[in-house]
């Protein structure tokens, strides 16, 4: 029973140290990902920022095209009330910058107080490197890497070591009993039942030196239930549970494969949305470049101008959120992988 105990505490200490090491993946892959959309949230900022200069740049055009009489002051209107709009949506994303720092500091510190002030500028900037994939390795790092993976398999490997324990509890016992040891006596002298020992214990320190009045014993002792009633069902209980975390380890196992295999799908869709939405902002910039000529040629409508600025203040958004998610992505492919933490160059070292 000593030895199952060892056997099992040496498990426990296994799974408690990839519990850690699951946790501490967990952490590194949030804060990775709300990064990346703190470095977004400021991106759209300085979006939002051009849009309203452009819209306040148009409002100062058609005043001066209202004052020489070629414009009527409806367009003047408009851009006025475009140019508060876009104000209003850069108050929104400043906001959401707050909100995306916040939500950093509490994954970074358990002490907001003292990030409270502090402002967290990226020095990063949100770039699409294309990637290799190989499921297959992908695959086999999940399964050797993976904590959650490994915690399971060593506690199949404790449930093991309790089946064999109480499989042999099922048979009867025999131990081999013994004992050996040494006697000292003093000289002693007995009257009416009065016993004067002598106050030295040299005497008896000599006999058990020398080895004198030896005495040992021996014996088998065999034990045999009436039954085994008892062991049965314990052994019984112990293979169920057993059954059950292969059960699990399967589980883990197939779920593992698919999510490697969703994460990676999820990388190569996010990494064309880059360059679909990186095109859109091309051909949205090209768009407003040709009206914006054209009306100061007097044949495009402020209307149509504020309408492409826009369009162009979406796909600048569309693309910085989407640079956003695939590097989302791959940071949750590197979870799933099990790579994370050696993606990022964090070394973490549990003490046994």
């Amino acid at each position: 029973m000593n030895r199952l105990n060892v056997k099992i505490a040496k498990s426990n200490l296994k799974i408690a140290a990839n519990e850690v090491m699951f946790r501490i993946m967990d952490v590194v892959t949030r804060v990775q990902q709300n990064y990346y959309d703190l470095i977004a949230a400021r991106d759209n900022v300085v979006a939002r920022e051009i849009s309203l200069t452009l819209a306040q740049r148009l409002v100062q055009e058609n005043r001066q095209r209202v004052k020489a009489g070629v414009m009527a002051p409806l367009d003047e209107k408009q851009a006025e009330s475009e140019s508060a709009l876009r104000e209003a949506d850069l108050i929104l994303a400043r906001a959401t910058v707050t909100k995306a720092e916040n939500v950093l500091k509490g994954l970074v510190s358990n002490n907001y107080e003292q990030w409270h002030a502090v402002s967290i500028v990226p020095t990063e900037k949100l770039i699409a490197v294309p990637q290799r994939y190989d499921i297959q390795e992908s695959w086999l790092n999940g399964l050797n890497l993976r904590p959650d993976y490994i915690q399971i398999k060593e506690q199949l490997e404790a449930r093991g070591y309790d089946v064999k324990y109480r499989f042999n509890q099922m048979f009867p016992v025999v131990d081999l009993v013994g004992s050996y040891g040494r006697r000292g006596f003093d000289s002693q002298i007995v009257t009416n039942r009065v016993v004067a020992i002598d106050s030295s214990f040299s005497g008896t320190l000599a006999d058990i030196r020398d080895e004198r009045n030896l005495y040992y014993s021996y014996g088998v002792r065999i034990e045999i239930p009436l039954t085994f009633r008892q062991e049965r069902s314990r052994y019984r209980e112990a293979r169920a549970v057993e059954e059950q975390t292969k059960i699990d380890l399967q589980a883990k196992h197939q779920d593992i494969l698919i999510s490697i295999d969703d994460a990676i799908k999820a990388a190569v869709a996010a990494y064309e949305r880059v360059q679909a939405t990186r095109a859109g902002t091309e051909f949205a910039q090209q768009a407003l470049d040709a009206e914006q000529k054209k009306l100061d040629n007097g044949k495009s409508t402020s209307f149509v101008v504020l309408r492409l600025q826009r369009d162009l203040t979406d796909a600048r958004a569309q693309e910085i959120r989407a640079l956003a998610d695939y590097n989302r992505a791959l940071a949750a492919l590197y979870f799933q992988e099990g790579t994370i933490l050696q993606k990022n160059n964090v070394k973490v070292e549990i003490t046994k």
